[in-house]
């Protein structure tokens, strides 16, 4: 673990993004402990005093760490061909190892928030509190349990022979009230989101319809607020958006068939939404070389093209955009998170100040933890990167942890490359 700075720590002439859409130039931001002590110029700032560190930033950009919203700590790296190496592959001792280098990966990677969107073997449960209790780094946690899908969904992919006492990523279930069970053994474990399955696509085999019917989607739903907890939702198509908005699903993950009718109901429900395009644009160059045409990553391009041309539309109408793909394959590396920023920016032409807001305040928000984390504001937790360069300008400087001068999370350095 790092330490925390002695005193207060200033960092001063700094470009700041403050995370809810606006850029200040030669400001000053005041570290106290493990909050924000101030933010501004002159006198609305407190003046250095003997005990105190100042970092003089000359123009570098200072702004909030960033949060994964679609995590997947215990993922492996593994093949994106081999869906089963995922889970089973390993022992879960030996994935518990791994999952606690992923996590430090994403936080040096300047993610210092992860809203989990799955995990095997109660991983992301642990992980959570390692991170509190300090005893590992890793972004600030909040956990997801395993996929909840019914019997044939798409990632029902074991077969029937492999039932030699541990289960995988998926718990499969089936009609209203074991799905319900399903989610109170979730909400009892203490993990904070329930992740469902209506249907595969985005990468996931594929059938070519719903996978969850109505009642089930909302017995999901209908369980996990009764707990307290928010349900995210892989989902692809108009249909199965619409089914999971009828029942209130808070988050949807994916959701490449969006629409303007779609698009109004995520408006007025508040739903955040995950686009998670990243992998769908690197994977043709992965798969070229090989010759690989094989269903479904034939279908990469059709995802990206069809999700991209809704994009901006749902931007510009005020749908809650966050940023987090499937990182954790062989593909998208835990470590390579901020590579998925410049894909919205310079392949979609989504301004780059949005863009970060979706991978700061919208994240913190999402996660319920705005009053927390996600903006630089005096009070809030001193999670904070000094980036060598200016984001606004070239977001792809997000993608290379060596870019990042500072990784702060609650006013401890992570990351410190100034001294």
């Amino acid at each position: 673990m790092r330490d925390r700075a002695l005193g207060r720590l200033f960092f001063i002439d700094a470009n700041v993004i403050d995370g809810s859409g606006a850029a200040h130039t030669a400001t000053t931001v005041v570290v106290e402990g493990a909050h924000i002590l101030a933010v501004g110029r002159g006198d609305a700032i407190p003046q250095p005093a003997a005990d105190d560190i100042v970092h003089e930033m000359g123009g570098r950009t200072l702004m909030p760490g960033m949060v994964a919203g679609h995590a997947h700590l215990s993922y492996p790296n593994f093949d994106p061909d081999d869906l089963n190496s995922i889970d089973m592959d390993k022992p879960a001792t030996y994935m518990a190892v791994i999952a606690t280098k992923n996590a430090e990966a994403t936080l040096k990677a300047g993610f210092t928030a992860a809203a989990g969107a799955g995990s095997v073997h109660q991983i992301d449960r642990m992980l959570k509190d390692l991170i509190r209790q300090g005893i590992i780094d890793g972004p600030r946690l909040l956990a997801c349990g395993q996929d909840i899908m019914p019997t044939g969904g798409g990632m029902d992919l074991k077969p029937s022979w492999w039932q030699f006492g541990m289960t995988g990523l998926p718990l499969i279930c089936d009609g209203p009230d074991e799905i319900r069970r399903a989610v109170r053994s979730q909400a009892k474990e203490g993990n904070d989101f329930i992740k469902i399955y209506p249907q595969g696509g985005h990468g996931v085999p594929d059938r070519g319809r719903m996978d969850m019917q109505q009642d089930e989607i909302e017995a999901a739903v209908s369980a996990g607020h009764d707990k307290g907890k928010l349900v995210r939702a892989h989902v692809v198509t108009k249909p199965a958006i619409l089914a999971c908005l009828k029942a209130g699903v808070d988050i949807i993950d994916h959701g490449d068939g969006m629409d303007d009718e779609v698009i109004e109901v995520m408006v007025k429900q508040g739903t955040y939404v995950l686009p998670s395009l990243y992998m769908a644009s690197i994977a043709p160059q992965y798969y070229a070389p090989r010759g690989d045409t094989r269903s479904p990553r034939s279908r990469i391009n059709q995802w990206f093209d069809s999700a991209a041309k809704k994009l901006a539309r749902a931007q510009a109408a005020g749908v809650k955009m966050v940023i987090g793909d499937d990182f954790g394959t062989a593909i998208t590396p835990h470590g390579d998170n901020g590579k998925e920023l410049a894909v919205y920016v310079n392949q979609l032409g989504i301004p780059a100040m949005d863009v970060l807001g979706w991978a700061t305040k919208n994240g913190a928000e999402m996660m319920r933890k705005g009053h927390e984390f996600g903006t630089i504001e005096a009070g809030k937790f001193a999670d904070l990167l000094v980036v060598n360069g200016d984001p606004v300008a070239d977001v792809a400087l997000l993608a290379d942890p060596a870019n990042l001068a500072v990784v702060m999370q609650g006013g401890r350095f992570i990351t410190n490359k100034l001294n």
